[in-house]
């Protein structure tokens, strides 16, 4: 039997899956840090939950993302979980008129960067523990792209190419990497 978490991060837990993620961990009895851009849609999450601690931080922003594990790192020592849930999808093609650079950068930011700067940033913290686990939240997008999706596509396949990479990195360690698919949501 798997061991029980301690604290898991979950990206993008004031909505969809990474709700259900937070509020089910929860009641499991993990502290849950959830991780949210909305400060008062995270404040409703402690309703649920005292094992529930919200946080604010974009995703978009290297720097802050850097910042965040910075600081959960120094109060908690004990990290042992960390699901990459958030993601933005425009649903627009790559060529339509409206669709431009920023909602480009927003995607990639953080579709895939932010989870591998989440997971590079923490991986010192989980080879600490006895157990952790790092799970990846991509789409049957990154197998079959949407018409409509073109980089939101190509980043779901390059962050399962990298949860690949990284379950062979760290083959060998207390720490354990998935892929948790998603079918339509």
């Amino acid at each position: 039997m798997a061991a029980m978490r301690t604290r898991t991060i979950v990206t993008g837990a004031t909505s969809g899956i990474g709700y259900e993620l937070a509020t089910q961990l929860a009641i499991a009895g993990v502290h849950v840090i959830a991780i949210g851009r909305q400060p008062e849609r995270l404040e409703a999450l402690t309703t649920l939950s005292t094992r529930i601690e919200p946080v604010a931080a974009d995703l978009t922003d290297r720097d802050a993302v850097l910042d965040l594990v910075g600081t959960l790192t120094a109060r908690y020592d004990d990290i042992d979980g960390l699901i990459n849930n958030a993601g933005v999808q425009h649903d627009r093609r790559f060529d339509d008129g409206t669709y431009g650079p920023a909602e480009i950068q927003e995607e990639l930011a953080v579709n895939l960067t932010a989870p591998l700067l989440l997971a590079h940033a923490l991986l010192p913290v989980l080879r600490r523990q006895p157990s952790a686990t790092i799970v990846n939240v991509t789409s049957g997008l990154g197998y079959v792209p949407k018409r409509t999706a073109a980089v939101y596509s190509a980043s779901k396949a390059g962050l399962r190419l990298f949860t690949d990479a990284l379950r062979v990195q760290t083959r060998g360690t207390p720490v354990r990497v998935v892929e948790a698919v998603m079918p339509r949501v």
